[in-house]
């Protein structure tokens, strides 16, 4: 528009147009001296200035003459200017300099508030699993991507001079983003060694031989069944996020697992020690056996690998055994009929 107002001034004048020519002389000066407040609109315009902050700043770079926010306007600013001619570079740098900081302010505030709108919109999903829950793959991958990716931004943010103004709130998110990324570390495993261990501890012959260890997982058992319940009712990962118990429930499970696991290694080493065959089975197949001491059948997929030249075992309608078979299916009867239910297994 100024230059517009000039370029009709000076056409004008060429012309010798002198009415006109006056109108647009009047309006180029009244649009330089409007250019004067141009930086000053700008600064009252920044999106996020607070009062708290910013104005106060406004207030002392422009002087005396004014002594509130709503005591600046254009006729203030013109005699600040009128007044102190030389001062009006280093007042509009100034001015300047709290816009920026304004915006930069602004920018870290929306940032601090799309990470915690982002969280509105995300839930852990419960798969239903015997009778009870497992969190879904999908969903823990989702929540693990937000929680790396949030850390990292909140961790920037921490270390900007623009964001300083609210740095308890970037420090309690920290907090809250860095135990639940903690949380779900522990969450998973508890939960992978839950699945492991349920099976195994839903023998009977296994908790009467292993009465310690499954005490310790049936306490373990109910506080993942209350827990995946309370999840599955009220799935928001912003809910979940703020359960101060959370940690304490899982970390305390984790360690009692720890232990379960270990007496488990133990007693398989102790079987293996009386009959050192076992020694050729992996875990999950000698728990297969130890766990099924009144189902002798359950013994004979294993059997190939204890015992290299016995490949089956004939058993009659009682579960007896009568003899056993090589890998050419040849039968090799014995000659006393063995009741592995008798023997206890």
């Amino acid at each position: 528009m100024f230059q517009n107002s000039n370029k009709l001034k000076n056409t004008f004048e060429k012309l010798k147009m002198s009415n006109p020519c006056k109108v647009a002389e009047t309006v180029n000066k009244n649009l330089s001296d409007w250019r004067r407040f141009l930086p000053i609109i700008s600064v009252v315009c920044t999106q996020g200035l607070k009062d708290d902050r910013h104005w106060g700043r406004i207030l002392k770079a422009l002087g005396p003459a004014v002594d509130s926010k709503e005591s600046v306007n254009f006729k203030t600013i013109d005699r600040i200017f009128e007044a102190n001619p030389h001062d009006v570079k280093k007042i509009t740098e100034e001015l300047e300099e709290v816009a920026d900081s304004a915006t930069k302010e602004y920018k870290n505030e929306m940032l601090m508030k799309g990470m915690k709108d982002d969280w509105m919109s995300v839930n852990y999903t419960c798969k239903k699993w015997k009778d009870s829950y497992i969190l879904e793959g999908e969903a823990v991958e989702e929540i693990q991507t937000f929680l790396d990716d949030h850390i990292v931004k909140t961790q920037t943010m921490k270390g900007s001079p623009y964001a300083k103004f609210m740095l308890d709130e970037i420090l309690d998110w920290e907090k809250k983003l860095l135990r639940n990324q903690d949380n779900l570390e522990v969450w998973l495993k508890v939960q992978a060694v839950w699945l492991y261990l349920a099976p195994v501890f839903s023998s009977d012959d296994i908790m009467k031989q292993m009465p310690v260890e499954g005490r310790n997982f049936k306490e373990v058992d109910r506080a993942w069944k209350n827990l995946m319940m309370k999840v599955n009712e009220n799935p928001a990962a912003l809910t979940i996020m703020e359960m101060e118990d959370l940690g304490d429930i899982l970390n305390g499970a984790n360690a009692k697992l720890e232990l379960v696991q270990k007496g488990l290694n133990d007693y398989l080493e102790s079987k293996r020690k009386l009959f050192p065959r076992f020694f050729f089975l992996s875990n999950d197949e000698l728990l297969e056996i130890l766990s099924e001491t009144k189902e002798p059948l359950k013994v004979q997929p294993h059997l190939k690998k204890c015992f290299e030249g016995i490949n089956a075992l004939e058993f009659d309608e009682e579960k007896k055994i009568h003899g056993m078979y090589s890998a050419e299916k040849e039968l090799i009867p014995f000659k006393n009929v063995i009741d592995p239910i008798a023997a206890r297994g």
